[in-house]
Parts: C-alpha cells; sequence; structure tokens
C-alpha cells in the first residue's frame, strides 16, 4: 500500500501554493513572471517546533498551525494583491501565544532576469 502524502494547492490570481505536510515544503509560482520560490517552513513558539499540516476542517484555503499534541491552534492565510502574495498568520479564537513564522527558500528567475537589489534591505 502507498503512503498517503498530504498536499495542499492553491490558486491565488497569477500565483499558485503548493505545501506538502510531510516535507513541510512550499512551493510558491508565478506563472506570468515565471518565478518560482520552493523552500521550506516551519514555525517554532517558546522554543518548541510545531508542524505546519494542510487544512483540518471545511476550510480549505488556509494551513493549520499544530501544537506539539496535533492540535490547530491557528492557521497561515494566502492573500494575492495583483502580482503581490502575502501570508498572514491567524490565532484560533482565545488562543494567545508568540511564535516565528520561518520560510527558507530558493527563488528561480527567468533567464533573462536579473536582482535589482544586491543587498537586502535592512531596518
Amino acid at each position: 500500500m502507498q503512503p498517503i502524502v498530504a498536499t495542499f494547492v492553491l490558486a491565488l490570481g497569477a500565483w499558485t501554493a503548493q505545501f506538502n505536510e510531510d516535507a513541510q515544503t512550499l512551493s510558491l509560482s508565478h506563472a506570468d513572471a515565471n518565478v518560482q520560490i520552493v523552500g521550506t517552513l516551519s514555525f517554532e513558539v517558546e522554543g518548541q517546533p510545531w508542524r505546519i499540516g494542510v487544512p483540518r476542517d471545511a476550510v480549505a484555503d488556509r494551513l493549520a498551525l499544530l501544537d506539539p499534541s496535533g492540535n490547530a491552534q491557528g492557521y497561515l492565510v494566502f492573500n494575492a494583491q495583483g502580482d503581490r502574495l502575502e501570508a498572514l498568520v491567524y490565532h484560533r479564537t482565545r488562543q494567545f501565544y508568540q511564535g516565528t513564522l520561518t520560510f527558507k527558500g530558493d527563488v528561480t528567475f527567468r533567464d533573462a532576469s536579473f536582482p535589482c537589489r544586491t543587498r537586502a534591505k535592512t531596518g
């Protein structure tokens, strides 16, 4: 029997988000710009790693933030505003915690592109 791989796919305008729960990997693609960002997504609360999971309820367009017991304590939501994509973290009602969402990824641009800023903006 083949193992089940929990995946999440969401189309947001020209953006497509794909998440693999087992590998904790997120892939973001912009078809029009031929840009792809792929990497590892993680969430930590008070030094303790939480997992990110596919939706656990009827709301299929958000990822779940899972505490060490596997309970959904919050959500990661993606919004597209034109060509801009944002990720927002929401607590579940009456949940109070501070956490750090981290994405470690690599960007692949189309062949004719180049970076316009060679040093990351600080501050």
